[in-house]
């Protein structure tokens, strides 16, 4: 699982050199660098630094891209037996739903405070379940008073319909998460 380097992670490394660059020369997230922003600019041939902050750039995305590295490996490792039970359960299922994973890895080991996406697709978007009385308390009571500001009457088009999603997902089909 882990010692063999591929050219397919080119496009990987890329993107992370990228990320790297930027969080610490762009976004200011570094302490050595400082809370200073470097962004890229096309029409420029020449940086707004000099050639030691160059190399101190360099030298910081190097070490951030080392650490996160060996932090990923040592994670695989810790972690192997969910990254191989993952693998196998794919390789038959091909697309895992939120239920599988769990059932691969287990709950997940905190609960936020909001809702996440999953949250509401398993229970409903409660927020917008509590807003919904109060708008037709609203609703009802505006048009209690007789003033119609649509201009279309009683009939016309009071709201948006609220699609209902079935309880169990046709087999075959997932959701994204």
């Amino acid at each position: 699982m882990i010692g063999k380097i591929s050219t397919g992670a080119q496009n990987d490394l890329e993107k992370v050199t990228q990320m790297a660059y930027a969080q610490i020369s762009v976004y200011g997230m570094n302490e050595r660098i400082g809370l200073v922003s470097f962004p890229p600019r096309q029409e420029a041939f020449d940086k707004p630094y000099s050639q030691q902050t160059a190399q101190m750039i360099d030298q910081e995305v190097r070490q951030f891209i080392d650490e996160a590295y060996k932090r990923t490996v040592s994670l695989l490792r810790e972690k192997k037996q969910y990254v191989e039970s993952m693998a196998q359960a794919l390789l038959k299922a091909e697309v895992l739903n939120i239920d599988a994973v769990e059932e691969l890895l287990g709950k997940r080991p905190y609960q936020s405070e909001q809702l996440q996406n999953i949250d509401r697709y398993r229970h409903g978007n409660v927020d917008e379940q509590q807003e919904q009385p109060a708008a037709a308390d609203a609703e009802s009571s505006s048009s209690s008073s007789g003033s119609s500001s649509s201009g279309k009457g009683e009939g016309g088009s009071g709201g948006e319909k609220k699609v209902e999603r079935p309880a169990t997902l046709p087999e075959g089909l997932t959701v994204a998460t």
